[in-house]
């Protein structure tokens, strides 16, 4: 239940920090290599208290830091772009269901009976948001590879561009905006 979106995680943190390593210069290392040791700090924070704020704290910064080793230094590329974007979505996901799930399991460690329910509901809400962000990648490579040249038409490889770079941002804050409940009524 912890290990996938702690090595999610930890993958991420690797990513941003090989981009961080190969492609800024030395003098951007110092911001950003301390950026990403804030971040372990609040992913560790939250494995011990499993607060949400922390965990987006720890996203966020991820973001920060590799997209901003990207726009600076190493160019925009919008397939790996929407690839960490789309796997911090996953996190995100992943970490909800930590969430959700961990209390369960840890106050029904004794009924055989009802933790084979919980595995078959955690399995079951694991392969959707699982799915979902399957779909969300290949929507996402459309949106941003796409619509820019095949349907809008631009040929100005300035504009694409720019429309590829506000879909990200629209997508980056799908993948760091706090989820709302919903309503009970």
């Amino acid at each position: 239940m912890r290990a996938a979106p702690l090595a999610l995680f930890a993958g991420l943190l690797t990513w941003t920090a090989m981009d961080l390593a190969r492609r800024a210069p030395p003098t951007a290392w110092a911001g950003g290599a301390p950026l990403l040791v804030v971040a372990t700090a609040f992913e560790a924070r939250a494995l011990r208290t499993a607060e949400p704020a922390s965990q987006r704290a720890a996203r966020g910064l991820l973001g920060i830091v590799y997209f901003g080793v990207r726009l600076l230094w190493a160019g925009v590329d919008p397939l790996p772009m929407i690839a960490f974007l789309v796997l911090l979505m996953a996190l995100a996901s992943l970490q909800g269901l930590e969430r959700t799930f961990a209390p369960v399991y840890g106050a029904m460690a004794g009924d055989p009976g009802v933790l084979a329910k919980v595995d078959a509901a955690a399995i079951a809400a694991y392969t959707r948001a699982l799915a979902l962000i399957a779909f969300t990648f290949v929507a996402s490579l459309l949106l941003a590879l796409l619509v820019p040249f095949a349907v809008l038409q631009i040929t100005d490889l300035v504009a694409a561009t720019g429309l590829a770079l506000a879909l990200l941002l629209v997508i980056a804050w799908l993948a760091l905006a706090p989820s709302t409940p919903p309503r009970r009524g």
